[in-house]
Order: structure tokens, then sequence, then C-alpha cells
């Protein structure tokens, strides 16, 4: 009996063992250079105020924080609202978030502004918010238009775009049917080195694409969303918004040694290494290859001992 106490004793500790081994970084030695990766930075459900966010807009109705969500504009005419994100943005990024439009008679849509001087009061109607006085103000914008206002290149309406410093400047568009169906969809928008890509709905394959012809502008920091009416209408929903920071790692021997934060295109910054592994570059195998030996190894031992009692 008292052998067996023991070897119950010794497989326990070895079970101990492999699990603190699972546990415990291993590295791809053969790893060295450089990994990439989207670091989530924020995320806001509107279920609660974030307090990151200062909205603003037409007096009598400017966005809000309602009912789980953020309200740029009522289905009410000549309406404007906006808000904008506490910090400005002028690295690379990634931001997803889920959209509304629809409720009205079809008018005039919203825009997912970037890089974007805020100083400017925003514009109703066609302008959607995006400029006002003046009525060019530097930046970049995804935009979700219902209203074909007849402006430059406009290509008609409901279609998502590309659009830099005003709503008539389009980078690149792309025609979308159910864009005010008055549901939900999901958006993507990525800016990386030049290229900027919007995803609707279809996270996989990027429904616009522009590639700058030297380098994206990133004067301003001006991060958020805006929506306009003006003789016809529709309710303009966000929800879900999460932004993500791209952030490289340098690796040697499969360790951090430092992480370089890309801020303004080719300027880096390089931080004090972090204390911390990533899956992107570590290996585990081992460790599970050694908690599943130690297991066979329990489970044959405990067949032994009932074998022995019978």
């Amino acid at each position: 009996m008292r052998a067996q106490i023991i070897t119950v004793a010794l497989l326990v500790a070895m079970l101990s063992a492999s699990f603190a081994a699972l546990a415990a970084p291993s590295y791809d030695n053969s790893v060295n250079g450089t990994v990439t990766e989207w670091r989530e930075m924020f995320s806001d459900d509107f279920s609660q105020d974030s307090g990151r966010w200062t909205y603003g807009g037409t007096f009598a109705d400017p966005a809000i924080r309602t009912q789980g969500h953020a309200r740029l504009t009522p289905a009410t005419g000549t309406r404007v609202g906006y808000m904008w994100f506490d910090t400005e943005i002028t690295w690379d990024f990634q931001v997803e978030f889920d959209y509304l439009i629809g409720g009205g008679s079809g008018a005039d849509g919203m825009v997912f502004m970037f890089y974007k001087d805020r100083a400017y009061t925003p514009g109703a109607g066609g302008y959607m918010g995006f400029v006002g006085t003046p009525g060019t103000v530097q930046g970049y914008g995804a935009e979700f238009d219902t209203w074909n206002n007849g402006w430059g290149n406009e290509p008609g309406s409901n279609y998502l775009g590309i659009i830099e410093d005003v709503p008539s400047n389009h980078l690149a568009t792309s025609y979308v049917s159910n864009i005010r169906d008055n549901a939900w969809h999901h958006i993507k928008v990525v800016v990386e080195g030049l290229v900027i890509s919007v995803y609707y709905d279809n996270m996989v394959t990027a429904r616009i694409t522009w590639t700058a012809p030297a380098a994206i502008d990133r004067s301003f920091g001006g991060f958020g969303f805006a929506a306009g009416t003006g003789g016809s209408t529709d309710n303009h929903l966000i929800d879900n918004v999460v932004i993500q920071k791209q952030v490289t790692y340098i690796v040697q021997d499969g360790q951090v040694v430092a992480e370089v934060e890309y801020v303004q295109g080719p300027e880096v910054s390089i931080e004090e290494p972090q204390a911390r592994e990533s899956e992107t570059w570590t290996m585990m195998a081992g460790n599970t290859a050694l908690l599943a030996i130690t297991i066979l190894v329990v489970v044959l031992v405990a067949h032994w001992i009932r074998r022995k009692k019978e």
C-alpha cells in the first residue's frame, strides 16, 4: 500500500511539472527578424459611456449615445451629427465597426473620418459632417453615401467610397445596393503604408482599395464619425467600434528584444523590450508532448494499481 501511495505521489508531481512546463515560454530559437501584428488599443460597444468620444452636431439633435449604440442623426430633416475620438491617430490602424442607415426617406449618408483636421464646423445634408465651413477640410474618409448631389465625380447614390478633403473628391467607389436597408452591417477599414482598404460585411476581401501615389497625408489626427440629413432623411447609427494599432516586434532567437512603432510613415521609435511572448513566434509542441506522455503514464499506472487490488 505504501508503495502505491509513493507511486501516486510521484505521478502527481510529474503531472504538475508537465503543466508548469506547458505554461512556461518555449521559444523557437530559429526565429529571427521581425513579427508584425495588430494590437487592440480600444473597443466600445456603447452599452455605457466610455468617456472617449466628443459628441456634437445640430443644436436640436446632436450625436448621442443612446440605446446601446451611438446615433449620429435621427431621421429628421437638415441634421448633422459627429463624434470624435479623444486621441489623435496618425499611425497605421485597423478599425472595425457596425453601422445602420435607414428608417427615413433616404439621405444623405455618413463618413468614417481619419487623418482629419478637426478645426471646422460640420455641415448637414450632402456635406455629411465631413466638411462645412470652410468647404474643404483636410483629411480622409470612408463614405457611405445614400444621395446623389451631382457633385464632381460622384458616381450616383448608394455607394461606398474613399474620399479626400471634400465629399466630391472620390479616390475609389463601389455601388452597394443595401447600403441603407435599415439593417446592421460590419465594416473594416485598414490603413497600412500607402494603402487604404475598406471591407463591407466580407472581412476577407476588400470592397474598395486605394493606393496613394506618394504618401498618405497624416498632417492631422482627427478620428471619428459624422453624418448628415437634408430634405430627405435617415437614422445613422454606429456600434461596436474596435481600434487596432500595428506593432512590429524585433525578434532574436525567438524572443522579443525591441518593439517598433510606425508613427508617421517612415519614422520609427524603438521602445524598451517588453517581457512578453507571442504565439506568433513560439512553439509549444515539446511541452505539449511531455504533458501527453505524462497523462498516458498516469493512466497506465492507475490501471496497474487497479489490477493489483483485484
